[in-house]
């Protein structure tokens, strides 16, 4: 399991808060039964999802074998949204199993999910939040200090009660997605859905705590 504590950099140097991203039940209202706890950054846009990104998501989640992995990215699934891998008629490149190298590139979706930290600016009634531009590659050893740029998978419960997404198919903790966006679009998230995390230790996905 991958331990980690937040990396806050030298006195002199002023950086962005760290926030949470609230469960359902916290932000009030239950509208979601079974679902992956997603909410969307705006503007709302896919991203090309590289070699390197494919690779750094696998890194991050080593309780996963290469074949379960890639449910992670199913095309029907919370992420990947009709551009990911299984698509009839239409292979995506996969770099972990090493298929369809040539094929076109899955694309991710500009999101976060709740469980999940995040860094970014209040502006109002919203936060700008910071993301992985999709063409300017980092390390497996970056992203394991960074984890404001893990996205938690999370499925919300009928009652507010949060799982993992895939929990029934591995053993291990919520899987991880690398936050990967198109650096030209500005990406925020209502401030109501966050709580400010000020604590040195990341949040744990699965617990309520408001």
């Amino acid at each position: 399991m991958i331990q980690v504590q937040i990396s806050y950099p030298a006195s002199t140097v002023v950086h962005d808060p760290f926030w949470r991203v609230k469960h359902d039940i916290e932000i009030g209202k239950l509208w979601r039964n079974g679902l992956p706890e997603v909410h969307p950054l705006f503007a709302n846009h896919h991203s090309p999802f590289q070699r390197w990104s494919q690779e750094a998501s696998f890194g991050l989640n080593p309780w996963f074998t290469p074949d379960r992995w890639k449910d992670i990215y199913h095309y029907r699934y919370w992420i990947a949204n009709n551009q990911g891998f299984g698509i009839p008629d239409d292979p995506r490149a996969n770099f972990i199993l090493h298929k369809d190298e040539n094929a076109k590139l899955p694309r991710v979706e500009a999101l976060v999910c709740g469980g999940s930290m995040i860094s970014g600016k209040r502006n109002g009634d919203w936060v700008k939040v910071n993301g992985m531009h999709f063409n300017s590659p980092v390390s497996l050893g970056y992203l394991k200090l960074h984890p404001e740029f893990w996205v938690r998978g999370i499925f919300a419960g009928g009652t507010g009660q949060v799982f993992r997404m895939l929990g029934d198919k591995y053993e291990g903790p919520a899987l991880i997605h690398p936050l990967i966006i198109n650096g030209s679009y500005e990406c925020n998230i209502q401030a109501s859905k966050l709580q400010e995390w000020t604590q040195v230790e990341p949040p744990d996905p699965l617990k309520i705590y408001l």
